[in-house]
């Protein structure tokens, strides 16, 4: 109501010239004016009154693609594309929004998840179990099951990082708009993480018989 009493004020003073300027927001437009000098947010408040735009929400003012202050100082007749910005509040409750609307796609992002944890710890049982033939065996084979041990256990860290970045990934993914999607997810390859595991269990199976198969318990 600032700006109306503002208005009348200044109209019944009579004596100065109008200013004004055309807005423009989403196809729709209009033109305000006001008589004598008016703060920033008094002018603020016309444009969204003529624009029906609600007072809590923040509006961008652009002319000719550069955005501008929205003040006095605009010259007479300008067009002003005007866009309601977002609130800190209002993105906070999309972003919860969209969550709730994949919440079956989250959860199982999450069980994905623990299925790598899972199969972390059953490689350390792998890792653990050749370590243990490697201190009970004889010569050359303690060697061999030495080195198989050592390996599994960078297989257990490769594993554990692969399933965590493809979960943070996914979860990144989730949570954009669907006008926002990449075409690529760029998510962390599972390819050499499965081609060591394989190499390593068809390994550990050719050791396990050229060592003697009825001698490890």
């Amino acid at each position: 109501e600032n700006w109306r009493t503002h208005l009348q004020s200044v109209m019944a003073g009579g004596g100065h010239e109008s200013r004004r300027m055309r807005v423009r927001l989403a196809g729709s437009e209009s033109e305000v004016a006001w008589y004598g000098s008016m703060s920033d947010g008094e002018i603020r408040g016309l444009v969204a009154s003529a624009l029906g735009i609600g007072a809590s929400q923040e509006i961008v003012a652009r002319v000719n693609g550069s955005i501008v202050a929205l003040n006095d100082s605009v010259p007479g007749g300008t067009t002003v594309e005007i866009e309601v910005a977002e609130s800190s509040e209002s993105r906070q409750f999309r972003r919860q929004l969209l969550k709730f609307e994949n919440i079956q796609a989250h959860l199982a992002n999450e069980r994905t998840w623990l299925a790598w944890v899972r199969t972390a710890l059953s490689l350390v049982s792998c890792a653990f179990t050749l370590l243990n033939e490697a201190s009970e065996n004889a010569r050359p084979w303690r060697v061999t099951y030495f080195v198989l041990g050592c390996l599994f256990v960078g297989c257990v860290d490769l594993t554990w990082l692969t399933g965590w970045f493809r979960y943070r990934r996914n979860k990144d993914i989730l949570a954009m708009p669907k006008d926002a999607l990449p075409r690529k997810f760029d998510r962390f390859r599972v390819r050499f993480q499965a081609h060591l595991l394989g190499l390593l269990l068809t390994s550990t199976v050719l050791v396990y018989v050229a060592s003697g198969w009825t001698r490890v318990s």
